[in-house]
């Protein structure tokens, strides 16, 4: 359970909506003047579940999970602007950009020099992506993505 809040706007649409959900209770619901497009704020990640509090590790590892899954979102999805807070400092700030991009602004501009880009169409498959070269590979796969279409 978290503390969500939503606010979110079509684009023909002259009013938002702005939803708190606090636990699984929907606290408020209301129409508001807001931009176009959706915006969540998730705090408090289990905040109310004491029995999950038990499982839990440090509060270093468990926010070193969220930015992993963070990554596998960002990069899948580098058409949506995406942001995280973490002990109201901002993380990571990314807008709407080329995948190429997203992964510079995730890890760093020094690996910019570093990407190669890969293309390859077959009858039986089309890969493309990027890879670092040989002197930037790391012993552990922490920052290997594969995504499918």
């Amino acid at each position: 359970m978290a503390q969500v809040e939503c606010k979110t706007k079509k684009e023909d649409a002259e009013l938002g909506t702005h939803i708190i959900i606090n636990g699984s209770t929907v606290e408020k619901q209301e129409s508001i003047s807001c931009k176009t497009g959706t915006n969540f704020i998730v705090k408090n990640l289990f905040y109310n579940i004491p029995v999950r509090r038990k499982f839990l590790k440090s509060n270093n590892l468990e926010y070193a999970h969220i930015v992993t899954e963070f990554y596998r979102i960002a990069l899948a999805h580098p058409d949506v602007a995406l942001s995280i807070h973490h002990n109201d400092k901002e993380e990571y700030i990314l807008p709407i950009s080329n995948v190429k991009q997203r992964i510079i602004s995730l890890f760093g501009k020094g690996l910019e020099k570093q990407l190669l880009t890969i293309q390859s169409d077959t009858n039986l498959v089309k890969i493309k992506g990027y890879i670092g070269k040989p002197e930037t590979a790391k012993k552990r796969n922490s920052e290997q993505f594969f995504f499918y279409q």
